[in-house]
């Protein structure tokens, strides 16, 4: 189907043509001369061609699927001038309704009887992020179920998808997932930063009738790390400086975030005795808390480090200072003797 280079699975001969040669009643045991056709009867099939447009129709299908070849032999006999009526003989029990299994019976397809209504849409089950939702992934997932096609009908072909970058955009005609077992589900293409992500289906039948398209989206996508915070300092200890205070207060710069993206959500924070640290990914301060201050830490070195942590879940890079010392026989940060301040000094004599 939609390729002239390559040979159909099985034997074709035409039978019929009509009188200007635009249309061919043929034979076939081929299962492929139609995208997405079910044809696993193993006889021989009837089909119109139509050589001003390129476009097959199966004429021999099952009263119940259009999509699918009727379970039987059936053979063009006459074309109308026109090549709108094709005069066919059939072995198959499921062209119309209540027919037992008889030996070849004489049928009359008919062009006005060719599908020209759409399927009813489909609804869309779920979307992986939902839509207007921070995600850190470069793909989305959607799932939809309930497509139909009237009743008589040439049935449920498949669908027609687009991912872009705009709200209403209508796919082609073109199938690109066949139909499935409910629900269908796909991924999309890689995606990049950013808010502008839309995926849009129309459901297709097999006479090439397709609905207007569903839309999903915007799915919003951020990738990139936000930026360390910086500004490190502490009021209540200096780095290096054995102090007696045992509890440690930080404050720091806010990190930004990329613009356009997620923005800030917080900070994870630790207070340890390593001078490098690894991001838990834990949430501890939110984006507007700037500070931090410890529980009573025993005597010894420690050091404090935060990363950011971004609303679609992205992780920066670890800001660290230290160390600090705490030493209960030493006297309390900001006495003076740090910066040689004599005039803070003062001695109780006995």
């Amino acid at each position: 189907p939609g390729d002239t280079a390559t040979t159909a699975d099985g034997a074709s001969r035409p039978t019929s043509i009509s009188a200007d040669g635009r249309y061919v009643a043929l034979a076939s045991t081929s299962s492929d001369l139609i995208a997405g056709s079910v044809d696993d009867n193993g006889f021989d099939d009837l089909y119109r061609w139509d050589r001003l447009t390129e476009t097959m129709i199966l004429a021999s299908h099952s009263l119940d699927d259009g999509a699918r070849a009727a379970f039987g032999h059936s053979m063009a006999r006459a074309m109308s001038p026109d090549g709108n009526y094709i005069l066919f003989g059939s072995s198959a029990t499921d062209l119309v309704p209540a027919v037992a299994a008889l030996p070849v019976q004489a049928y009359l397809w008919s062009a006005a009887t060719v599908d020209v209504t759409p399927p009813l849409n489909p609804q869309f089950d779920s979307t992986q992020p939902p839509a207007s939702t921070w995600w850190n992934s470069d793909f989305a997932w959607v799932s939809w179920s309930g497509a139909e096609d009237e009743t008589g009908g040439s049935g449920l072909l498949g669908y027609s998808i687009l991912w872009d970058g705009l709200p209403t955009t209508v796919p082609d005609t073109q199938v690109d997932e066949p139909q499935a077992t409910d629900p269908n589900s796909v991924f999309s293409p890689a995606l990049f930063d950013g808010v502008a992500h839309y995926f849009h289906l129309s459901a297709c039948d097999a006479a090439g009738n397709c609905s207007l398209p569903i839309h999903a989206g915007p799915f919003w996508i951020d990738l990139s790390a936000p930026g360390a915070a910086s500004g490190l300092v502490s009021a209540s200890h200096g780095v290096g400086v054995p102090t007696s205070d045992p509890s440690i207060e930080v404050h720091w710069s806010a990190a930004a975030d990329q613009v356009g993206l997620s923005g800030i959500a917080g900070y994870a924070l630790a207070f340890d005795a390593n001078p490098a640290w690894t991001c838990d990914m834990n949430l501890d301060n939110a984006a507007g808390v700037l500070t931090a201050t410890s529980g009573d830490l025993a005597q010894g070195s420690w050091y404090f480090h935060l990363c950011a942590g971004d609303n679609a879940g992205n992780w920066g890079a670890v800001a660290s200072i230290g160390p600090f010392v705490v030493d209960f026989a030493a006297l309390p940060f900001g006495d003076g003797f740090e910066t040689q301040d004599t005039s803070r000094w003062s001695a109780t004599l006995p």
